[in-house]
């Protein structure tokens, strides 16, 4: 199922369409922050797996699995994405259940505190690719030799930032 959205508390940048999609105005690397709240009203255990689509196509190494046990057992997804958006690229946040007890779920106002969401997006901004700009694309059209080394060393240099993707497996403490 995709992630619905029904409100918009400010956006430069982004913007939801038909309620599910997470659409990029300008090309760059993103980070998507959100918290879901789920819960599960069966007494039996099942699993819930939530990960992340780009224009329609899942995106590999982005599910996560939780698992609920108890009734009215609540859990909070929260864990952010960084993504490479080109303008126009879409993102939408995807979940599935092996049992429909297990919704997400909004809490109204209680006495003791505000309106809970079932869903908060925030989505920031966090560099753009040197390779994007043009007068590194003029380098790369003419083959010059540091292009090679531009594009290993200083693909996120513009905001003196980098990234590794680290996969493991299983991890013992």
């Amino acid at each position: 199922y995709e992630v619905r959205f029904n409100t918009t508390d400010f956006s430069q940048g982004h913007y939801i369409r038909n309620n599910t999609e997470i659409v990029a105005n300008t090309t760059g690397v993103y980070n998507y922050q959100f918290s879901m709240q789920l819960t599960s009203t069966s007494s039996s255990q099942h699993n819930a797996y939530i990960w992340i689509r780009k224009n329609n196509v899942d995106v590999a190494n982005t599910a996560t699995i939780l698992t609920f046990g108890a009734n009215k057992q609540y859990g909070v997804a929260a864990w952010n994405f960084f993504v490479d958006a080109a303008a126009g690229d879409y993102y939408e946040i995807m979940w599935t259940t092996e049992n429909a007890s297990i919704v997400i779920e909004q809490e109204p106002v209680g006495a003791s505190h505000p309106e809970t969401p079932s869903v908060i997006l925030t989505v920031n901004l966090v560099g753009t690719k040197l390779y994007e700009l043009s007068i590194f694309k003029k380098i790369r059209e003419k083959n010059l030799i540091f292009s090679l080394f531009y594009w290993f060393v200083g693909y996120y240099l513009l905001d003196y930032s980098f990234f590794f993707r680290v996969s493991i497996s299983k991890c013992n403490l």
